[in-house]
Order: structure tokens, then C-alpha cells, then sequence
């Protein structure tokens, strides 16, 4: 499989997947939480996991950080926005729905880590947290560190309340006006957020597509705006 990223092309070892709309839902947590199951050990096996080998993210759209050891393995870590591991084999992910996916790798202390960063995120300063406990629990150099922003809502559709904008007033230029609305640059602020805690620009990829513009992609829960939230499945690990 290729890489989403060039980023991460040089390591073959490393995994980096985002799952598409024909991949189906692959949510936790809701109504649909069987067909959901099936969808999601479909997709590892497409992968060739084992799902029993993949641990995932119990989403609160907050900034709480987990590291992830053995123990854990096929665990859902609950209340829980961001995961690390430095254990092989062992895959984490997160779910989204247009919230930024975001891979962490760091090829010269072999760590990688996940997270999902929607503006709450984001305002509480997950991925500086994420690179923080890097350093701490295994000495992870930010100018090591290599990150892929993945597929989420873009610019382009992301309005936003001013109360929302007024988080973001030190990113000017991640907030757009148009016609009367602010605009919320996601992937910008995370960027420029990685970078404020000694990330460099250059390690820092961008996956340009928008889940809102892509319909027959990406599932988009501000574009579709369903009764049950239905969304795709990021994930990196050591093969």
C-alpha cells in the first residue's frame, strides 16, 4: 500500500492509513456499533492486522494523552484524544468525520504516536501535549520529529461562531473572511501549533483534500449532518 504521505515513504515498516467512504462506517460507540465492528476488522484485514493488535482513542474532544505499552494491546483507551507507543506491532487509531487526523513519527527514537484534533482540540493544545510527552516518556527531539496532517475539513467549508474564532485570534492567518462568515483554517493552526513546540516546518506534511468537498470519499459530518455520526479510521503502526 502507499504511503499517504511522503513523509513517511523512506520507512517501510511504518503504516499510515486513513480509511474511505467505501470502507464503510467504522465508528465506535453508536447505534451502529455491529455493523461498525464488521467494517472495522474488514478494513484491518485489508490491511493484514490483526484487530486484536490495534488500539483506538475513546474521543472527548479533548486533549488527554495516553501512552500505549503491551497491556493495552486491542484496548479502547477511553476518554482519550491522543495515543503513543514505542511497542512494535502494536497500531493506534482514531476515528474522524472532517476533526484532523494526525500522525506522529520520530524515526531516531522509533516512537509514534496519533491524535484527533477538532478546534476543542486544537484550543486545549493537544499536539503540542502529544510532542511534550514525547520528550518526556522517551526523550523524542522535536526537530526529529516527522508529522502527516491528514484528510479533514478544509477552509473551504469550515465556518465557524466568533466565539469559536476568538480561540484562534493569535492564528490570524488561519481565519478567513468571506462573506460575512469566518473560516477556519484546521490544518493551519495545527502547523503552526507543531511548530510553536520546536517541530520543524519542513518535517510537517499536509494531505490536501477536504472530507466536505469529497462526498463520494469521505464521510463529512458537518456536510451531511446526520442523525448518527458516521466516520473514517486513521491509523499508523510498526509492520
Amino acid at each position: 500500500m502507499a504511503q499517504m504521505f511522503e513523509i513517511f515513504e523512506r520507512y517501510s515498516n511504518l503504516l499510515v492509513a486513513f480509511s474511505e467512504k467505501k470502507d464503510g462506517n467504522l465508528k465506535l460507540g453508536n447505534n451502529l456499533k455491529e455493523t461498525a465492528k464488521e467494517n472495522r476488522e474488514k478494513f484491518f484485514r485489508k490491511l493484514e492486522l490483526k484487530p486484536e493488535d490495534v488500539v483506538s482513542g475513546g474521543l472527548v474532544q479533548g486533549n488527554r494523552i495516553a501512552v500505549v505499552k503491551e497491556k493495552d494491546r486491542g484496548k479502547i483507551v477511553l476518554k482519550t484524544d491522543g495515543l503513543i507507543t514505542a511497542t512494535k506491532e502494536i497500531f493506534l487509531s482514531v476515528t474522524a468525520a472532517d476533526c484532523l487526523p494526525v500522525f506522529f513519527y520520530d524515526p531516531t527514537s522509533k516512537v509514534i504516536a496519533i491524535a484527533h484534533a477538532g478546534w476543542r482540540g486544537l484550543a486545549k493544545d493537544i499536539l503540542q501535549k502529544v510532542v511534550r510527552r514525547m520528550q518526556r516518556e522517551f526523550q523524542c527531539r522535536p526537530m526529529d520529529i516527522l508529522v502527516g496532517l491528514g484528510p479533514a475539513i478544509g477552509e473551504c467549508h469550515y465556518d465557524v461562531q466568533e466565539d469559536v474564532a476568538q480561540e484562534f485570534k493569535d492564528f490570524s492567518s488561519a481565519l478567513l473572511r468571506r462573506q460575512e462568515k469566518t473560516f477556519l483554517d484546521l490544518k493551519k493552526i495545527a502547523a503552526l501549533e507543531l511548530q510553536s513546540v520546536g517541530v520543524f516546518g519542513k518535517n510537517i506534511e499536509i494531505h490536501p483534500a477536504c472530507t466536505s468537498c469529497l462526498k463520494e470519499t469521505y464521510f463529512s459530518y458537518r456536510r451531511d449532518k446526520p442523525e448518527k455520526v458516521q466516520a473514517m479510521l486513521a491509523l499508523i503502526g510498526f509492520k
